[in-house]
């Protein structure tokens, strides 16, 4: 199934879970990178945790307003598109 074909709120669901996913996966890569630069006194898994959690957090507070501006975008799109 294409995602341009999933209704409003499994395309919300799924925007929102991606950019989510995707600020956990850049906080671990951060955080760890510049623990290991500075020589941070924490080990890896906890600076790993800690950037999944603190931009998870951060890209999680901004996922819900991006992902309702692209499923209106959509619906605009698709009513302007079938000529009503």
């Amino acid at each position: 199934m294409k995602i341009s074909r999933l209704h409003w709120s499994l395309y919300f669901f799924v925007i929102v879970s991606v950019i989510a996913a995707t600020g956990a996966v850049l906080g671990v890569i951060a955080f760890v990178m510049f623990g290991l630069v500075t020589g941070a006194d924490f080990s890896t898994g906890e600076l790993a945790i800690g950037g999944a959690k603190t931009l998870g957090f951060y890209f999680t507070l901004w996922a819900p307003g991006i992902a309702i501006v692209l499923c209106v975008k959509r619906a605009y799109e698709e009513r302007r598109n079938t000529g009503n």
